[in-house]
């Protein structure tokens, strides 16, 4: 079995391989790419792919961003999703095991379309929404998913200082 670096280097190069207008796709390689060479790995494989240097930094640009598409379930997908910018992680099922709760509502988000379980099946769902990802993120069904989903684990309080002193309380309480 090829380590999770190898197998999320490959799926990444799968999905960039499979968009078909990669005209408009910049890819934002993770900050420090440690002994992966992922950047070189993608640009062998699409000589035509753009790269972001960090530069806005990653919120910036996210809120920029007609769709944000990201390789791993990570606080960058949790923070696009609490955003509501539209949004697709694709991950290795191999590495990532779901308690119940969660993974009833990770389940619900592949029904949707936010979630996919390879780069291939990412890059064919946004081949088929590219036109307008909005329509799709805004409809009802993506919206209810993201809405329960983000309340219960991606959750962001303007006022999160009292929200987590109530929870130390209740918990204190028990």
């Amino acid at each position: 079995m090829p380590g999770k670096n190898e197998a999320l280097i490959r799926d990444t190069v799968v999905f960039v391989r499979g968009v078909n207008d990669r005209q408009d796709l910049l890819v934002r390689p993770y900050f420090e790419e440690y002994s992966s060479n992922m950047s070189g790995v993608i640009r062998a494989a699409a000589a035509d792919v753009q790269f972001d240097l960090h530069r806005p930094n990653s919120l910036v640009r996210f809120s920029e961003s007609r769709l944000v598409v990201h390789n791993y379930l990570g606080t960058s997908w949790l923070e696009t999703l609490a955003l509501d910018i539209p949004t697709v992680c694709f991950y290795d099922p191999s590495i990532y095991t779901f308690r119940e709760d969660p993974g009833r509502l990770i389940k619900t988000l592949e029904q949707v379309g936010i979630i996919h379980r390879s780069g291939a099946d990412a890059a064919r769902f946004v081949n088929d929404i590219w036109k307008d990802p909005e329509e799709w993120w805004n409809s009802m069904v993506v919206q209810q998913a993201r809405r329960v989903f983000v309340e219960r684990y991606a959750y962001f309080s303007r006022d999160w200082k009292r929200d987590w002193e109530a929870e130390f309380k209740e918990l204190a309480m028990d």
